[in-house]
């Protein structure tokens, strides 16, 4: 009976501990972005608990998601980790119906999403000419 006691506590042990997730934070984002706009964001890790694997970010918009970034990351515990990451809004990757779109982030168990940002493919021009008014003679 005990060793099947231990053998339970062990299996459960191995179990649950790949399952300690970091905490992920993402920084605020501008509400919208023109497309063709670099959005540069900071996404904070840390963990109660010395933790390693793949930090992933994703650009979400519609039913289309791309990583924009990913590798190896090994976190000490009560360490906090900041990544800079930038995604491209290029045209060529957004399709004209995506005006939301969002930041994903992944590390080990843990995810965290951004606010939903707007996607504006408008131009707005503005001209003021200031000349001073010249007169013959």
């Amino acid at each position: 009976m005990k060793r099947g006691t231990i053998y339970t506590a062990i299996l459960l042990a191995m179990v649950l501990f790949p399952l300690v997730s970091a905490d992920i934070y993402i920084d605020q984002l501008h509400s919208i972005y023109n497309a063709g706009d670099i959005i540069r964001a900071n996404i904070t890790l840390s963990s109660r608990l010395d933790t390693s694997g793949f930090f992933s970010a994703f650009l979400v918009c519609g039913a289309r998601e791309i990583e924009t970034y990913k590798s190896m990351e090994f976190l000490l515990a009560d360490q906090e980790k900041r990544i800079p990451i930038i995604a491209i809004l290029d045209n060529g990757l957004l399709s004209s119906s995506e005006n939301t779109c969002f930041i994903r982030a992944l590390y080990g168990a843990g995810e965290a999403r951004s606010q939903l940002f707007g996607i504006s493919r408008k131009i707005n021009v503005e001209v003021r000419v200031d000349l001073p008014i010249v007169l013959p003679g």
